[in-house]
């Protein structure tokens, strides 16, 4: 490992102890972001990104928003993005993240955001659109046994 490298995972560890003390996801994404930006081995960027999806979807679920505006909040894409990125992370390296049966409960927060998504498009762009949504973002996880 590089020093770059070193102190990225530093800083991950410094995610986990953030995120246990706290009791939250959102304690960890200052770490996790920086780590991310320093280059972390690739097993441990899909956790990196997987607390940042967790901390994104705390902060929209948390933020009293209407479930209208929720959907559309820059955190709620951000939570699907980065579990969309753990996701090619984990199918790229074959690391069976999600695989594991705790792992893979953490994907229910995923599911009930695309369905959120998805009932919003279905409104503003018709039933085909989200049925397409929907398509898409199974294929990202079609990898999983």
């Amino acid at each position: 490992m590089n020093d770059s490298e070193n102190k990225a995972s530093e800083l991950l560890d410094e995610a986990r102890v953030a995120a246990l003390s706290k009791g939250s996801s959102t304690a960890a994404m200052p770490y996790a972001e920086k780590a991310i930006s320093l280059g972390l081995p690739k097993e441990k960027e899909l956790e990196a990104r997987g607390m940042l999806a967790s901390g994104f979807r705390e902060i929209a679920g948390n933020s009293g928003l209407s479930p209208d505006q929720m959907e559309v909040s820059t955190e709620f894409s951000r939570a699907i993005e980065e579990f969309e990125k753990a996701a090619n992370l984990d199918r790229e390296g074959s690391f069976n993240h999600y695989s594991d049966p705790l792992q893979r409960a953490s994907l229910r927060y995923m599911d009930f955001m695309c369905l959120m998504r998805a009932g919003r498009i279905r409104e503003t762009e018709g039933r085909q659109a989200a049925i397409s949504f929907l398509q898409d973002k199974v294929a990202a996880y079609d990898y999983l046994p």
